[in-house]
């Protein structure tokens, strides 16, 4: 058996402290915890008294981590990341020393942060990078797959209600927040957050885009279709998607569409603050069945997932079947962590399905904007005819020797070129042209001569 991985956890956070940490504790036969990394000072200090990190192993950033781990102060064999605000820095810090790492999701928000992390992976050669989908591991989809076939499925309805942090995270005792970190640090990692997420949303995007962008679509949506499609095939086409209510972000979202299959599917997400616990359904409708799954958050560690199917038998009896797992979906997930560290196994989702969760989030929310007769881009500014024909008559004013506002008044070069383009009449006028242009040149001459002489130049005569 080998040695259990050495793992740092980079942002103590509601995520880290409920799901990551216990996991890695619950899991001593694969996992250690090796190194905290949090920006607050005070949360740190709370996370290493439960954990018994010791003090020179807790860092507030993850270049401290790696100046560590390069003088040999501390060993990491694995790292996951689950703090807020933008990620591709410290993931590439990490994987810059082949670290293998676990982000919670979205692993980026704009496409220019994904391209740095998936082609730094690619020119390494081996997988390095997993996202945090816990539901993707559940076994209970696999369980939904073998009791109605892809082939089979008329409809698939798939409903997550997501309520405020209470439901999800108060069974762990989760630490205060950072209010200990310091105000410009915590302005600078907000006003950059918001120029990427600018960025990526659409510099004509509203600040009711960017909240549906990452509060609904990407940390809804996204994980819904991954979840959806790792059970029964891509999602060929959308046909339709609405928000409601009005002027709430994020609200509800609801999209049809259709799978590569031909099965209709139907995603609806909700974002209920006072709703008294989280839910999380797939109902998959047959001619002969229903199967429905009910999937539980990574946070809810003592709870598993469950599917009961009815179905048919004979005349008129219906049977009912169900099954339910025996763990959690984090603890399938850290298995399949392990397998990527160790075994280098591709992983469910990782910088390639980001890629695919970010075009569909964009896609999306370009459709949302449509909807309101918006675009997420600034129109390209066309000249119209009455500017182009304004311009050329500026140009022609200036070859028929009207006043050019534009050009310098004393620019010899430039008198120089007017009076070419203006052609002289007969050879007589040529002549005294070729000689205004010679002393021209003149004065010109006599002015370097005395700058090199280090004399003043005589002003000129008008």
């Amino acid at each position: 058996m080998s040695a259990p991985l050495k793992v740092a956890v980079i942002g103590l956070g509601a995520m880290a402290q409920s799901v990551h940490i216990p996991t890695i504790r619950r899991r001593w036969d694969l996992f250690e915890l090796s190194a905290l990394v949090d920006i607050s000072q005070r949360r740190c200090n709370d996370v290493r008294a439960l954990t018994g990190v010791p003090e020179e192993h807790a860092y507030e950033s993850v270049a401290d981590l790696m100046r560590a781990v390069s003088a040999r102060e501390v060993e990491v064999d694995a790292a996951v990341i689950a703090t807020d605000g933008l990620r591709a820095d410290d993931v590439l810090a990490l994987l810059k020393r082949a670290i293998p790492v676990l982000v919670e999701p979205p692993l980026a928000y704009s496409e220019q942060e994904l391209k740095k992390i998936a082609g730094f992976e690619k020119m390494l050669g081996r997988p390095l990078v997993m996202t945090a989908y816990a539901q993707l591991y559940d076994a209970g989809l696999d369980k939904l797959s073998d009791a109605v076939a892809s082939s089979d499925a008329r409809l698939i309805e798939y409903e997550t209600i997501m309520p405020s942090t209470g439901p999800l995270f108060k069974p762990h005792c989760v630490t205060a927040s950072a209010y200990d970190v310091d105000v410009d640090l915590r302005n600078a990692r907000r006003e950059a957050f918001e120029a990427e997420l600018s960025s990526a949303a659409g510099s004509a995007s509203t600040q009711r885009d960017r909240d549906l962008y990452v509060k609904g679509l990407l940390t809804g949506f996204t994980q819904q279709v991954l979840t959806l499609e790792t059970a029964y095939g891509k999602l060929e086409k959308i046909d339709y998607l609405r928000q409601w209510p009005e002027g709430v972000m994020p609200g509800s979202l609801e999209l049809l569409g259709r799978l590569e299959n031909g099965a209709q599917v139907r995603l609806t997400w909700h974002y209920l603050p006072f709703f008294p616990e989280y839910r999380e359904t797939i109902r998959v409708i047959s001619s002969r069945k229903l199967a429905e799954l009910s999937l539980y958050a990574p946070s809810l560690g003592d709870m598993s997932a469950k599917l009961t199917v009815r179905e048919k038998d004979g005349a008129s009896a219906v049977t009912q079947t169900g099954y339910e797992d025996t763990r959690g979906c984090a603890d399938a997930m850290w298995d399949a962590f392990h397998r990527m560290a160790v075994n280098l196994e591709r992983p469910l989702a990782g910088a390639v399905a980001a890629e695919r969760e970010l075009a569909l989030a964009r896609d999306l929310l370009e459709r949302y904007a449509s909807s309101e007769g918006r675009e997420l881009e600034p129109a390209p500014v066309v000249e119209t005819e009455e500017a182009v024909t304004e311009e050329t008559t500026v140009e022609d004013g200036a070859v028929k020797g009207e006043p050019d506002e534009a050009a310098p008044e004393n620019d010899l070069e430039t008198s120089a070129e007017n009076v070419e383009s203006a052609a002289p009449a007969d050879p007589a006028e040529e002549e005294l042209d070729a000689a205004v242009r010679q002393e021209m040149l003149a004065d010109d001459t006599e002015v370097a001569d005395a700058e090199a002489d280090g004399d003043e130049p005589a002003p000129k005569q008008d």
